[in-house]
């Protein structure tokens, strides 16, 4: 038993020795392979490559912005881009009518004067579908409304080379509208016109500037995701390569705000075809060899708009009245006494023009042979609206027939006998107020066929 004690205490001090001697040599760390540290060397210059790169395209951007910036800032300082008075605005006449743009957002209403309006020494009518209101004379100006036809509104000056008038809104807003497009109402004369003076200045600099800035933020390129260095494989006994840190996606530089269309008061849309009762306006020439005195425009039913004239019509020249749409008692008198014209029920619808004949010589002393019976002739009505037809209007010289209270159904044809041929002025009028037939020189020498179709 001595024996085995001894032998187990030599075993466990040669253990402790072995111990012991291992624990006290030195640490020899391994040595990594070429290959593990070549890969991690490309993957660190590989992120930094792609780091470098995005902070260039920003910087890039960052100038495009500044650059636009001075731009805008430029085009405010009145004296170098507003100019003097009309330098500023092109003023040319628009190579097209200077039609609504639908992709605009802007409204085309119609404007009729009511029968309170200020009179006016100068008025225009819309002669195209629907016309832009711009705030200079110059197709580069800015729209902020719309006409439609026949549309009426004052006009208190044009440019100089005429291209351009500008008018006056009902709520007091100036605009200018292209001479192609629109008709000086009689009596005015676009010479009697003056030139406006403080014309506003147009430019497009403020735009381009705006312009530049969006421009620059959209193309400045933006820094794409640098490639993230791949992890060095793991040698045996060799120290781990660090994975090269990811490039972060630099932020694309914003758009500057675009200068949006300054909101307007406009109405939503009307409709094509107005009721009756808008506003309309009756014109009356002066085609007798004399003064008129006394013109009545009364509407069947309401108040009085003509009257007795402050300064007689001279022949020759022409006034205007505003009234609503429907039918008047109108009777023109000349300053001789005479009456020339007298009409119970003259229906009157947007823009109509009465031209009041030079009254006939009088018959001489001699006998006037008898004239030859003239045979009645049939105007025959077809109805091609999708209503009934309420009410035919005839007029020949002087001799005025009316015809109320139908009822032609679509499709339906119906004859109304006319005392002689001649040249009528032909109007009729659906059941739902549409004009569906105006023809103010209709020459029947027979029996005729027309057709109402509202077109």
């Amino acid at each position: 038993m001595f024996t085995t004690s001894r032998a187990l205490k030599a075993g466990v001090f040669a253990l402790a020795f072995v111990l012991f001697a291992a624990a006290c040599s030195p640490y020899v760390p391994p040595t990594p392979t070429p290959d593990a540290v070549a890969t991690a060397v490309a993957g660190t210059a590989q992120a930094q490559a792609a780091i470098d790169q995005a902070v260039a395209a920003t910087t890039a951007a960052q100038q495009l912005i500044d650059d636009a910036a001075a731009a805008t800032a430029a085009a405010a300082s009145p004296a170098e881009e507003a100019g003097a008075g009309e330098a500023a605005a092109d003023q040319a006449a628009p190579a097209a009518p200077d039609a609504v743009d639908p992709a605009s957002g802007v409204v085309a209403v119609a404007v009729m004067p009511g029968a309170d309006a200020a009179p006016s020494a100068a008025n225009l009518v819309v002669t195209f579908s629907s016309i832009n209101v711009r705030s200079g004379p110059g197709t580069n100006c800015p729209a902020f409304s719309a006409l439609l036809q026949n549309s009426i509104l004052p006009v208190s000056g044009k440019t100089s080379n005429g291209n351009w008038y500008q008018i006056t809104l009902p709520d007091g807003r100036l605009g200018w509208v292209a001479a192609s497009v629109t008709s000086l109402v009689p009596p005015t004369d676009a010479a009697a016109v003056p030139v406006a003076t403080g014309i506003p200045a147009c430019t497009t600099a403020v735009k381009a500037a705006a312009t530049a800035v969006k421009s620059a933020a959209t193309n400045a390129p933006a820094a794409t995701n640098a490639p993230g260095a791949t992890t060095a494989p793991k040698a045996t006994n060799s120290p781990k390569a660090t994975t090269a840190p990811t490039a972060t996606t630099m932020a694309t530089a914003t758009t500057g705000p675009t200068a949006t269309t300054a909101p307007t008061e406009m109405p939503t849309q009307e409709p094509t075809s107005p009721p009756v009762g808008i506003p309309s306006t009756l014109i009356i020439n002066n085609n007798y060899t004399g003064d008129f005195c006394e013109i009545f425009v009364d509407p069947v039913g309401g108040t009085a708009v003509g009257n007795r004239l402050g300064a007689p019509l001279p022949a020759g020249s022409s006034t205007s009245y505003s009234v609503n749409a429907g039918n008047h008692y109108v009777k023109v008198v000349a300053c001789d006494g005479i009456p020339l014209v007298e009409y119970t029920a003259l229906p009157i619808s947007s823009v109509i023009t009465l031209d009041v004949p030079d009254r006939p010589a009088a018959p001489t002393a001699e006998p006037t042979p008898t004239p030859e019976p003239i045979s009645a002739v049939t105007l025959w009505v077809k109805n091609g609206y999708t209503a009934d037809i309420c009410t035919l209007h005839t007029l020949r010289e002087a001799f005025f027939d009316e015809y109320l209270g139908l009822a032609i159904p679509p499709g339906a044809t119906q004859g109304f006998e006319l005392a002689a041929p001649g040249t009528y002025k032909v109007q009729v009028t659906a059941c739902d107020g549409q004009l569906i037939y105006d023809n103010l020189a209709l020459t029947i020498t027979s029996d005729v066929t027309i057709e109402a179709t509202g077109k």
